[in-house]
């Protein structure tokens, strides 16, 4: 793991960071969910890494050894966008193929929107692109949570409730394992 303090923001993010080792391989961008840290691509880091290819893997804002400001300003989409591509510039690192989870698939969206020329292809896994101006609110989450229901036969954002609650970060300190995994709460 390795830590930098970006110039312009003066915000350090950790990452893991590994060079490829076979020539025209490209780096892979991993970007993790919520809530999560970049060990959540530990697996995919290991297989990629044997395989010539390069990584670099952030704890997003916010989540493990980056900082965590608290000014809600700083978790703009947009900036964190920024953010991502100056730690890319930090690292000389010109084009990447995304891949993304989770929280991570809506900063990858908005990746792509303001930092394209960064990007030779993207992935998305769980969630898939947020085209701008598509707000995750909780009228979107009501919104989804009818249509998984009717679907799939529960509320797939029903976790966000939990959250939303005004005791929600008492009660996760008090049940760290359990709201780790949030799905479980509602099915």
């Amino acid at each position: 793991m390795k830590n930098v303090k970006l110039p312009t923001s003066g915000t350090t993010y950790r990452y893991a960071i590994n060079s490829p080792s076979e020539s025209g391989k490209p780096y892979l961008l991993f970007l993790h969910g919520f809530p999560e840290s970049s060990y959540s691509w530990v697996n995919q880091i290991e297989y990629f890494t044997r395989r010539g290819y390069g990584i670099i893997a952030p704890d997003l804002l916010g989540t493990g050894g980056t900082d965590k400001p608290v000014e809600l300003k700083a978790y703009s989409l947009k900036t964190m966008a920024s953010e991502v591509a100056e730690l890319l510039d930090c690292e000389g690192i010109e084009n990447v193929v995304a891949v993304s989870h989770d929280l991570g698939s809506f900063l990858l969206s908005r990746f792509h929107t303001y930092q394209s020329k960064y990007l030779s292809a993207l992935a998305f896994l769980d969630i898939g692109y947020f085209a701008p101006g598509v707000d995750v609110n909780m009228t979107y989450v009501e919104t989804y949570n009818n249509i998984s229901q009717a679907e799939i036969g529960y509320p797939a954002l029903g976790y966000w409730y939990y959250y939303d609650q005004p005791d929600g970060h008492i009660l996760m300190d008090e049940h760290v394992s359990a709201s780790s995994r949030p799905r479980f709460h509602t099915n």
